[in-house]
């Protein structure tokens, strides 16, 4: 059986309105997936899955609310450990 060393990885990709009504939000968001990708790939990582998290969000120092939550995408990567 094979072991792995595991690497996880949060995306963050920004688009805006503008983006959204040309359509090309889409292809903004894909490219900045592809630079991740290729980024860890070269390094000798295989992509291995993507995991949604949902993350409370609580509010400031002094607030006693939950602003609400949030969702969050973790890419996880993979590579053989010898």
């Amino acid at each position: 059986m094979e072991n792995y060393e595991y690497q996880v990885v949060d995306i963050i990709v920004e688009v805006t309105t503008g983006d959204i009504e040309k359509k090309v939000a889409g292809k903004k968001v894909a490219n900045q997936v592809e630079i991740i990708l290729k980024d860890y790939v070269k390094d000798g990582w295989e992509y291995y899955n993507m995991i949604p998290v949902e993350v409370k969000v609580k509010g400031g120092c002094f607030s006693k609310t939950d602003v609400g939550t949030q969702n969050l995408y973790l890419m996880v990567f993979r590579r053989s450990v010898k």
